[in-house]
């Protein structure tokens, strides 16, 4: 998937700083303003569009994208974006699959609702789950 869309990652010029957990968990606001950003174990310098804040313009179950939108300054994505944007969802899904077991869920809850968005992302891109890319449309291993 990442060698299919590729080009669109030519796009991102300058690394900047992201936290890639800023969801309301890890943002304090204090009178109406950010007060303090917390949990950076993830942050890393890379593309802004990755942030998870941005996860819901592509895949409804990550909630209304509008407010980080607009909170962000960022415009609605161009087409580039809007694929890099999924090939983001598609890394986010993964790692939160993968990480339901070194963090050691015993419910399988948090798997199958990652494993939902993993399925979601591939088709997003075009694919099935499990189908590679020599395989026309519709078949999956």
């Amino acid at each position: 998937m990442l060698a299919e869309h590729a080009a669109s990652l030519d796009e991102v010029r300058e690394p900047r700083l992201v936290e890639w957990d800023l969801w309301d968990g890890n943002v304090l606001v204090r009178d109406g303003g950010i007060a303090s950003v917390i949990d950076h174990e993830r942050a890393f310098y890379g593309d802004p569009l990755i942030e998870v804040g941005f996860a819901g313009t592509q895949l409804a179950a990550f909630g209304d994208p509008a407010p980080f939108l607009r909170g962000y300054g960022h415009p609605p994505l161009t087409e580039g974006e809007t694929v890099r944007r999924r090939l983001y969802c598609l890394h986010l899904a993964l790692v939160m699959v993968i990480e339901t077991v070194y963090r050691g869920h015993t419910d399988p809850g948090p798997y199958d609702w990652a494993r939902e968005r993993l399925a979601e992302a591939m088709a997003l891109l075009g694919r099935a789950p499990g189908q590679s890319a020599d395989q026309p449309s519709g078949v999956t291993r």
